[in-house]
């Protein structure tokens, strides 16, 4: 058949696909019938279908509850989150957009979310505040949501 594979290998990809796998499978059931014990031919079928072992040491990241908190802090002061209903404009088209309509005096971040949020982050608390509450945006006739 084609297929280098020792017992109790898992089979490659294209085995598989193929329906080799199967066959050799078929194949050494059918040796077990003819005459071999059925402890050894039990043993073999065992060796075959042994999958990977699970991952016992799995990884963590832990956060510092102090830093969580600071970044918490640092984006309720500094950013918003923001939504055109209807539109998902892209990012480059978005900074445009904000270059020109807002007009921040500081450096501006931009975000992107799912679903059409995207998270604008101000290095000047002046310029949120007054950007948040300034007047209604549209961008292509879509209002924008803020918060």
């Amino acid at each position: 058949m084609g297929m280098e594979q020792g017992r109790g290998e898992i089979p490659s990809f294209k085995a598989v696909i193929m329906g080799e796998a199967r066959k050799e499978r078929q194949k050494e059931g059918d040796r077990t019938n003819e005459g071999e014990t059925s402890a050894a031919g039990t043993q073999r079928r065992t060796e075959a279908t042994k999958c990977l072992p699970r991952a016992t040491n799995k990884p963590k990241f832990v956060i510092p509850h102090n830093r969580l908190e600071k970044y918490r802090s640092y984006m309720k002061d500094y950013a918003l989150i923001c939504k055109f209903v209807g539109y998902w404009p892209a990012e480059k088209d978005l900074l445009r957009w904000i270059q020109q309509r807002w007009k921040p005096k500081g450096h501006v971040e931009i975000k992107l979310g799912a679903k059409g949020f995207f998270t604008v982050i101000f290095s000047n608390l002046e310029d949120r505040e007054r950007i948040f509450e300034e007047g209604l945006y549209f961008m292509n006739n879509a209002g924008l949501f803020m918060r």
